[in-house]
């Protein structure tokens, strides 16, 4: 379900629901029922309004879940990190290390089924933007499906991010409360001069 609200922008919501009050005005013309046609015409012409404005800006652009987001964020959660500096022989390396509770990662698995990859990086953004680093632009897939080799799995990485060699750990995590299993975060290793 949230990947077809990740697709769906509000043009294309409006698009739809236009089609739909056309509908009910044709199924009302035909029917003869005149009394309710006046409402199903201003129904059809406030869709009709909308979709005019949402293809002239970019606020069409905007997905399902980006407005769930912004009209609903979600609380801002308080992480437990220590953070490492140093060196290593071709430039200096900073590491995030989280403790429980660590952040909970979006992961999917791929066509194979025995990796994993992220779509979704908004999660991994939120972390990224609360230790103080900047945002991915992308998803990756799991680091053992390139290299096929079992240290890197649960490691996932991006060369080209903006301040060098963005290294991300996942673990399983366990609620106490709820009992519940999830993908979480262990460790985000950002090496510079790589």
């Amino acid at each position: 379900m949230e990947n077809i609200l990740q697709k769906i922008t509000l043009t294309t919501a409006t698009s739809a629901f236009l089609i739909i009050a056309s509908l009910w005005v044709l199924k009302l013309i035909i029917q003869g029922q005149h009394r309710f046609i006046g409402r199903a015409l201003m129904v059809f012409f406030l869709f009709l309004l909308g979709l005019i404005y949402l293809q002239q800006s970019e606020t069409g652009k905007i997905t399902l879940t980006e407005l769930k987001q912004k009209a609903f964020p979600p609380k801002t959660p308080e992480y437990n990190y220590q953070k490492e500096e140093g060196s290593m022989d071709f430039g200096t390396y900073e590491r995030y290390i989280f403790h429980n509770p660590k952040p909970k990662i979006s992961l999917k698995l791929d066509k194979s089924g025995d990796y994993f990859y992220i779509s979704n990086v908004s999660s991994l953004n939120s972390v990224l933007e609360y230790i103080g680093l900047p945002k991915v632009s992308k998803g990756a897939p799991e680091l053992s499906s390139i290299t096929h080799s079992r240290m890197d799995v649960n490691h996932f990485r991006w060369k080209n991010y903006a301040q060098g060699v963005l290294l991300v750990e996942k673990s399983l995590c366990r609620e106490k409360n709820s009992l519940q299993t999830f993908h979480c975060i262990s460790t985000i290793t950002v090496k510079k001069g790589y």
